[in-house]
């Protein structure tokens, strides 16, 4: 709890240092449903580029934490709407047994590439839909598409 109570506190110090009127604040709190599913924070360097980072599972026992930088792309010209893109990586660890003969490992590592919609409303919330693309470097080599619907609400 003490943890959870710090980042909450590192959070609302960035509030003022980043927020102009008309974009939304510098750090967005949610969640994403999908494959995996959790929590989700978008933290806003400016308005071209932001940082996301979640932390979610799956219904295979995983649990995923996962990082990018990623790159906004206006579509409309209210800017309400738009994509992004960026690398990223990914940590997954399994937390049930029937991967934990010696032939399994029960962590995979890697890099992945996400692209995402999203829907800006206000300077206070947004959804988003996003796919990532990712790949095993750790256990063994292979490849995933990962992705999911959420919120964020600004602070």
């Amino acid at each position: 709890m003490r943890y959870v109570l710090i980042f909450v506190f590192i959070l609302f110090s960035f509030n003022s240092a980043y927020t102009d009127g008309g974009s939304p604040k510098p750090v967005g709190l949610g969640f994403i449903i999908g494959e995996p599913s959790g929590f989700h924070a978008k933290f806003r360097l400016s308005n071209r580029n932001d940082i996301d980072a979640m932390l979610g599972f799956d219904f295979d026992e995983w649990i995923f934490l996962h990082a990018d930088y990623l790159w906004n792309f206006p579509i409309s010209s209210s800017a309400d709407l738009g994509v992004y893109v960026g690398p990223g990586v990914f940590i997954a660890s399994h937390t049930g047994d029937h991967y934990s003969d010696e032939h399994h490992h029960d962590t995979r590592f890697g890099p992945q590439g996400v692209f995402g919609l999203r829907i800006i409303l206000g300077n206070q919330f947004d959804i988003f839909g996003e796919a990532q693309l990712r790949m095993n470097i750790i256990d063994d080599t292979d490849i995933n598409v990962h992705g999911g619907l959420g919120a964020h609400i600004f602070f």
